[in-house]
């Protein structure tokens, strides 16, 4: 048999192998996507040329529409490859073209101006753009940043289909303070009907009653992420709002949120707008929300009375940041809850010994407030040690009745009849701490092989 070698040709593109390296997936493709070459929609045809020591000839490889979607979408995520198949053909360029602008994040200014040119020379890319996250200018009143913005705003309107937008600066950044375009048009993104999922950080809004106003635009969000938010009202010289009872909750203005993540959120500018009862979200849909570091600037009160508006929605708590000096946090009203995760950070101070029967007297007591028909399946708790005067964990702890009496209340069948697993990962940094695994297992035997413990390094 003649030995063939690939050959191409540069008269016309369209009739090489360019792709061929990919193609040969076709032969490891499924059953079913194979054989729609005999069903349905016509087939795209690839020429890849081959010659031998005897002759040349031409063999005609051809693929359906739907086996080069497929191929197409296995490198969505590898923008080179996509490149590379928008010059195989027509056929190839428009599935490789809606997932290379399906997603854009701008970090620099550079990109900034790049992203503008592109889709005002192009209008019809716009649409196709899915995930947008504008990230990276901080410079306010900077001539070539201010322009920067003005220029971007002009193709925002274009952007229809956007499902995913993330306002996101690595410092600081007052919303109030950007060019007036810039601001509006972000406003027109944030009431498309498409977008579901929206992300903040690091901004600054000069009111609680500018915040509420931006968050009333988005309409049909589930997913909202919010980290580092605040505006910048006295709180001294404002009346400090009082949270609704359960019974007298306006309806707000918002669609129905699924998912809420609150990040290293100060007390007073989730307390601004978060809990009162004109409150743009409609928490009472709420099925998973993250408080992740939000108590470091918060309190248990806080984070109880966001769980009491969220109600009985809530399927999933996560990040929960317990504090040895705080009261219990209160899970009363939330008796669908299904997975908890609590992080309990204990700092000794100066003294490098610790007594966990001390140490957390309301961790307990808090879990212990789920109501008698919980669902409970899944309690994750995540402890961190460190001591203050040596920069590490501390050398020496106790652990006897604390975790006996934790045990005891989860073993209770009639308190938690849905738990599935317990999970304990003790963060530290020390080799002695090797022995807490025999200590905590001894103390929660009662649990059995639902008790699942875990030493890890601290971060």
């Amino acid at each position: 048999m003649p030995r063939l070698r690939r050959q191409w040709d540069g008269a016309n593109p369209d009739r090489n192998g360019y792709a061929a390296e990919k193609l040969s997936l076709f032969a490891h493709l499924p059953t079913n996507l194979r054989q729609v070459a005999t069903n349905h929609q016509p087939p795209t045809t690839v020429f890849l040329g081959w010659t031998s020591t005897r002759r040349l000839r031409l063999m005609p490889v051809s693929l359906p529409a739907d086996v080069v979607r497929y191929i197409v979408n296995e490198f969505r995520n590898d923008r080179p490859m996509l490149t590379t198949f928008a010059t195989v053909g027509h056929a190839w360029y428009t599935p490789a073209r809606a997932h290379h602008f399906s997603s854009a994040t701008i970090r620099t200014l550079k990109k900034y101006v790049l992203f503008q040119r592109i889709i005002k020379e192009s209008p019809h890319l716009g649409p196709l753009v899915r995930v947008l996250h504008l990230h990276g200018i901080v410079k306010q009143n900077h001539p070539a940043y201010t322009s920067a913005y003005e220029n971007f705003a002009q193709i925002i309107p274009l952007l229809t289909h956007v499902r995913e937008l993330g306002l996101q600066t690595p410092e600081y950044i007052g919303w109030d303070n950007l060019p007036k375009a810039f601001t509006q048009s972000i406003a027109t993104l944030l009431q498309l009907d498409s977008l579901s999922s929206l992300s903040l950080e690091n901004l600054g809004f000069a009111s609680a009653s500018s915040l509420q106003e931006f968050l009333q635009l988005p309409r049909h969000v589930r997913n909202l992420r919010i980290e580092n938010i605040s505006n910048s009202e006295n709180e001294d010289e404002m009346e400090r709002p009082k949270p609704p009872a359960p019974g007298n909750i306006s309806r707000p203005k918002s669609g129905k949120l699924e998912k809420l993540c609150i990040s290293s959120c100060d007390t007073a500018g989730i307390q601004d707008w978060l809990l009162r009862e004109d409150c743009a979200l409609d928490l009472r849909t709420v099925r998973e929300v993250d408080f992740k570091f939000a108590n470091q600037y918060s309190s248990p009160r806080m984070v109880s009375q966001t769980l009491n508006l969220i109600g009985e929605s809530l399927e999933k708590c996560s990040n929960v940041l317990f504090d040895i000096d705080e009261d219990y946090f209160d899970f009363t009203d939330n008796p669908n809850l299904k997975s908890l995760d609590i992080d309990v950070f204990l700092d000794t101070g100066n003294d490098p010994d610790i007594d966990l029967d001390n140490a957390f007297p309301y961790l307990e007591s808090s879990i212990t407030t789920l109501p008698s028909n919980n669902l409970l399946q899944t309690l994750n708790l995540h402890i961190y040690l460190w001591c203050a005067s040596t920069g590490s964990s501390p050398e020496y702890f106790t652990c006897d009745s604390a975790w006996v009496e934790l045990a005891t209340s989860l073993s209770l069948a009639s308190k938690f009849p849905c738990l599935e697993r317990v999970e304990i990962v003790w963060h530290s940094s020390l080799p002695k701490h090797t022995m807490q695994e025999e200590t905590v297992r001894t103390a929660m035997q009662s649990l059995g092989s639902r008790l699942a413990f875990t030493l890890a390094p601290l971060p």
